[in-house]
Formats: C-alpha cells, sequence, structure tokens
C-alpha cells in the first residue's frame, strides 16, 4: 500500500480539467496581446513617455480603447485563475494522499526558469517569473477561511492606496504646495529626460542589434522594469487571493448553483468598473504621472477599476459558459486556454520575430490601430491552431515541458499515449 506523501503523481488529464476556467484563460490571452502588443512594437519604454505627439485620431481612438477596457483587467483575470488553480491543484492532491507543497514548489521553480529564459532570450516584459515567486507567498494562504481570504483581499488593495495618499499628504504639509508641486514637477521632468535617452539606446539595439545584441539590452531592460513590477505586486497577490477565495466559495466549479450570486458580482462590478475606467483615462489625459490629485485618482483607478472589471468579465463569460449554445461557440477560447503557456510565449516569440531588427524589422512602423488589427489577428489564429493541435497532443509543447519537469519524467504528449500511461500507472493517484 503506498503511504501517503510518497504516491507518484500524475498531471490532471484532458477530461478532467474544468472548462470554464480554460475558456477564461483562452480570452485572457486576447486581452494580454492586446496590452503587450505597444511593447512588442516599440521600445519597451516609449509607452510609459505617453502618447506620441502627432499621433493618429485612429491611433489615439485605439489606445483609449486598450487602456480603457484591457489595461490592468488582463493580468488581473490570469492572476485570478492562479489563484483559483493552486487550490484546484491543492485539493486534487490532497485526496489522493499526495504531498502538495514540495509539488507545488517544484512546478513554480520550472515556471521560474521559463519566466527568466523568455525575459532574456525573447521579451523583457516577462510576468512569469514575478507569478512564480509571487506563488510561494500564496502558499502561505492555501488554508485560509474565505472571510480571511476576502480580508486580505481588500487589505492588499486598501493598503497601498492609503499609503499613497498619506505620503503625498506629509510631504505637502513639510514642504508646502508650491514648493511641492515645483519639486515632483522637476523630478518628473527628470525622469522623462532620462527615460527618453534610454528609449534612444533601446531603438538603436533592437532596430539594428544582432541577437546577442538585443540579448544584452533585454538583460538591462529587465533590471530597468523591475520598480514596475514591484509596483504590482500587491494588485497580483490581491488577485491570487481574490482567486483562492473564488474557489472556496466553488463560484466557477458550480455556475449553475452560483447563478444569482454571479449576476449580482456584474451588477455591481461592471457599472464601478466603467467609472473607475472613465476616471484612469481622465487621469491619464490630464497628467496623472505628475504632481497632485491626478496621480492619486490615476493611481487608485488603477488598482480599484481593473479587478472590478476583471470580475465582472469573469462572470459573464462564465455563465455564457453554463448555456449550451455559448459552450460550443467558446470552445476555441478553452482550447487556447489549455495551452495558455504556449500561447503566451509564442505571441512574444512572433511578435519579436516581426519587429526587432534580427527578423523582419517592424519596430515603430505599426500605430497603435494596427497593432490592435495584428493582436485580434494573431490571436484568431491561436485559437484555431489550438484546436487543431489538441486533436493530436494532449499538451501544448510549453505545457508539457512543465508537467515533465515539475513530476521529473516526460509526459505522454500524443492522445495515444493515454492509454499506455494509464495502464502503466493504475492505480496511482493523478494531480494537475
Amino acid at each position: 500500500m503506498t503511504r501517503p506523501g510518497s504516491a507518484t503523481l500524475t498531471p490532471t488529464a484532458p477530461e478532467e480539467r474544468i472548462e470554464v476556467l480554460d475558456v477564461l484563460r483562452g480570452f485572457a490571452l486576447l486581452g494580454i496581446l492586446m496590452v503587450n502588443m505597444a511593447f512588442y512594437s516599440q521600445p519597451i519604454v516609449v509607452p510609459f513617455l505617453g502618447e506620441p505627439a502627432g499621433a493618429r485620431a485612429i491611433d489615439r481612438a485605439a489606445s483609449l480603447f486598450i487602456r480603457f477596457f484591457a489595461e490592468g483587467k488582463f493580468y488581473s483575470l490570469f492572476s485570478l485563475l492562479f489563484g483559483i488553480g493552486l487550490f484546484v491543484q491543492m485539493t486534487r492532491v490532497e485526496a489522493r494522499g499526495g504531498a502538495f507543497g514540495a509539488l507545488y514548489a517544484r512546478r513554480l521553480l520550472v515556471l521560474l526558469a521559463i519566466g527568466v529564459a523568455h525575459a532574456l532570450f525573447i521579451w523583457p516584459g516577462d510576468i512569469l517569473a514575478t507569478y512564480a515567486l509571487l506563488g510561494f507567498i500564496l502558499l502561505a494562504f492555501r488554508k485560509r477561511k474565505p472571510k480571511t481570504l476576502a480580508v486580505w483581499a481588500v487589505g492588499l488593495v486598501v493598503v497601498p492606496l492609503v499609503l499613497a495618499v498619506v505620503s503625498m499628504v506629509v510631504i505637502h504639509l513639510v514642504r508646502g504646495q508650491a514648493h511641492d508641486a515645483a519639486a515632483l514637477a522637476a523630478a518628473q521632468s527628470q525622469r522623462m529626460t532620462r527615460w527618453a535617452g534610454l528609449a534612444a539606446q533601446e531603438w538603436q539595439a533592437y532596430r539594428q542589434g544582432s541577437f546577442l545584441e538585443v540579448t544584452r539590452q533585454r538583460a538591462r531592460d529587465v533590471v530597468l522594469l523591475l520598480p514596475s513590477l514591484v509596483r504590482m505586486v500587491p494588485g497580483i497577490l490581491c488577485m491570487f487571493v481574490s482567486g483562492l477565495w473564488v474557489a472556496r466559495r466553488g463560484l466557477l466549479h458550480d455556475v449553475a448553483a452560483n447563478r444569482r450570486l454571479l449576476v449580482r458580482i456584474i451588477s455591481v462590478c461592471l457599472p464601478l468598473g466603467l467609472i473607475a475606467n472613465a476616471l484612469l483615462v481622465l487621469a491619464h489625459n490630464r497628467g496623472a504621472g505628475g504632481p497632485g490629485g491626478w496621480f492619486l485618482a490615476g493611481y487608485a483607478a488603477v488598482a480599484i477599476g481593473g479587478p472590478l472589471l476583471c470580475f465582472a468579465y469573469a462572470s459573464g463569460l462564465a455563465l455564457l459558459v453554463a448555456g449550451e449554445p455559448w459552450r460550443q461557440r467558446l470552445a476555441p477560447l478553452g482550447a487556447a486556454g489549455r495551452m495558455a503557456l504556449t500561447n503566451y510565449l509564442l505571441q512574444s516569440l512572433v511578435c519579436t520575430t516581426l519587429f526587432y531588427g534580427y527578423g523582419v524589422g517592424l519596430l515603430g512602423r505599426l500605430g497603435a490601430a494596427a497593432g490592435l488589427a495584428l493582436a485580434l489577428a494573431l490571436w484568431a489564429a491561436q485559437l484555431g491552431l489550438s484546436v487543431l493541435w489538441l486533436r493530436h497532443f494532449r499538451y501544448g509543447p510549453a505545457e508539457w515541458l512543465w508537467r515533465s519537469l515539475t513530476y521529473l519524467r516526460a509526459q505522454p504528449m500524443r492522445r495515444g499515449q493515454a492509454g499506455a500511461l494509464a495502464a502503466h500507472t493504475a492505480g496511482r493517484p493523478s494531480a494537475p
């Protein structure tokens, strides 16, 4: 008899997956690509410098659309799904007598390695390594009750916002309004000048550099982006913990039983999210990166508006998937979601090849509208390719690698291999 904790574990079979979670992952891939396209199609610091002077009206409209409906919403959705995934994996492993902590730690370490490789050799705007590191913090919450998780989720949003308000008030009182505004304006000017210099260096490297030279620039940009990633930590952890709360409440495991609550979530989160994101756009246009209250308004809109619309999107899609007609229509999103890691990496590989000098060399040649059209086309292609791939294979290539390294043995890749594995591992517990 196998002792608990010493059992040989295997990944979840495709037929055991929770369909709505894969559909949400497939949907999130679109939003992530729409936002990231601005950072693929030009040096990665350029979007931080604001809208380029003389931008066409159609490009301004596309940027506005992305900022309102996508920016901050889809990394929140992926973070929410990450938290749900931890709970699903934990319950399945422990139900079969496995040791979850060690297995999940190895899973996170493999994800960290993939993320670091992605950042250094494909695109420096990677989020996988951040998720892997914060995943170790999430482990501390896995046994918490829903009420405790809800308190932590709210605190992770509210506390950083309160601290930002307090710090600005203290500076205002100590230095005085005029001096404070002048000092902040001067600091903003110095920062923009520095970033303009960094952008010029990036234009040179990404347009004309060899793969090795671009890799060196990517490494510099990874370091450059670290402060931005640190600022995202409270929001990511908030959605991680929210995902655990959603899973413990069973909201997406049994959509029919939670239909009224999901409708209530939409009725509250959608209008509030739209208001918050309207404030985000207004704050951006008024110079939210500068001194004064518009900075706080923009900060609050990002911190609150993103999660609100994320919850509205997730609830709405879950309700659609629960109905048979829409389940069939959204099946391609589910296929893409089952290969979310592969598709995320493929987006970076395709786009950097299109834009960087060692590839097609389109850097800086596409405006926001053309970038949005390219994002939609690439995502649509990924949906079709995912459906075709999964007709023959159990996992995407990156998912196969992730699982094989996590379980320390090669997983069956082709669909026909599943029966042989089942016969070989009969009686052994399985895990996601």
